[in-house]
């Protein structure tokens, strides 16, 4: 297993985990933060690549066995976990997961009944005979 012994948030390993905002994970290579022992738990079972799983000393013995071997895992003091999230986290589990590009061709055997539409000309969503959400209606 691979149990890593964290205590400072300036280890560059767990950089992931110091700016937990979506769109800048994503900005970095298509980042996502799975947040809660139930959740990570779900990430891990998927398809989705698992970069690492922070945890806090307390839960380590319960979430620890459930991470796989090749997915590092770092174990940090409470106290630190709370700074990472900027308010106490009660659930002391959080991931970094990385998305998936799925080719068309791999979307559909995934998913046989998916309908995909693709408008490359496309430029206002009225086009797509949608009424814009901001025009008031013209019924009366």
């Amino acid at each position: 297993m691979s149990v890593h012994h964290v205590d400072t948030l300036d280890d560059p390993r767990v950089a992931p985990y110091r700016n937990l905002k979506d769109r800048e994970l994503a900005r970095q290579g298509d980042r996502f933060v799975a947040e809660g022992e139930h959740l990570v738990r779900r990430l891990l079972a998927s398809d989705f690549p698992t970069e690492s799983v922070m945890v806090a000393h307390r839960r380590a013995d319960e979430v620890v066995p459930a991470v796989p071997e090749a997915v590092p895992v770092y174990l940090v003091p409470d106290e630190l976990m709370k700074g990472v999230i900027g308010f106490p986290f009660h659930s002391g589990v959080i991931a970094v997961g990385r998305r998936r590009r799925l080719s068309l061709d791999e979307a559909i055997q995934r998913r046989p009944r998916l309908t995909v539409v693709i408008c490359p000309e496309t430029k206002q969503h009225r086009e797509h005979g949608r009424p814009d959400p901001h025009q008031r209606s013209l019924r009366r």
